[in-house]
């Protein structure tokens, strides 16, 4: 139940970064980071306290392959939260540069890329809390 609170906490961070408060978007973005990385560490440490594994019965594998793809796509998702957040502090370090190799840090640009990044890792988190409802507590 802490990931899953944790990963809540994770997806309101990055929402804020993209949408509330830009002056924020760094702070908030590695925070949202953070907490993503926290629930792979809390889900690693989890398995290691586990009283059984995949191949005690339906449920445990059920259990374990569910996190472990979970955990997986978790750290892919972080990688895209963190190069949005790289790109942001990036950004407000150097500023905008006049050459087409700089791009990247449009602010238009970054701010699509960021509430892309929000969009999608708010919706993989309530998708998590769902499953994790419907596969273990109902």
């Amino acid at each position: 139940m802490a990931i899953l609170i944790v990963l809540l906490v994770s997806a309101a961070a990055l929402h804020l970064a993209a949408y509330r408060r830009p002056e924020l978007t760094v702070r908030a973005g590695a925070v949202a980071l953070a907490l993503a990385l926290l629930s792979v560490v809390l889900q690693v440490i989890e398995w290691t306290t586990l009283g059984f594994g995949p191949a005690s019965g339906g449920y445990a594998s059920v259990y374990v392959g569910w996190t472990a793809f979970y955990a997986v796509f978790t750290l892919f998702c972080a990688y895209w939260i963190e190069t949005q957040v790289a790109t942001a502090w990036r950004r407000n370090h150097h500023g905008v540069r006049a050459t087409p190799a700089e791009v990247l840090t449009d602010s238009a640009v970054l701010s699509a890329g960021l509430k892309a990044c929000s969009f999608f890792w708010t919706f993989y988190v309530c998708n998590g809390v769902v499953l994790f409802v419907l596969l273990y507590l109902l």
